[in-house]
């Protein structure tokens, strides 16, 4: 399974990236703009992703924006709704709110 981590934290990816290792090719993008960029070359060689952690916060593009750009790409390929890579939304914050 090819995965892709997104997240402006070095720290938080090399962490992901040790823990995902054993369950397939892990991907790196360091923030939203990068992924998508990513993404798209991925769905137009017909390899996409299976599974991609994508951090809630990070500047510029933020997950949420990300997300929403992802399932329209999906989408424009072709993937109906739940046949696209499966997203966790990650973030390093405490807050509870």
């Amino acid at each position: 399974m090819r995965i892709l981590i997104v997240d402006d934290e070095p720290a938080c990816r090399a962490l992901l990236a040790l823990s995902l290792r054993p369950h397939g090719t892990v991907e790196q993008a360091g923030d939203g703009p990068e992924a998508i960029a990513a993404i798209a070359l991925a769905l137009s060689e017909k390899r996409s992703y299976g599974l991609i952690l994508l951090d809630i916060t990070m500047p510029g593009i933020d997950g949420q924006m990300a997300l929403r750009t992802i399932r329209l790409m999906e989408e424009k390929h072709g993937l109906a709704v739940g046949r696209g890579a499966k997203i966790i939304m990650t973030t390093g914050h405490g807050d509870k709110e």
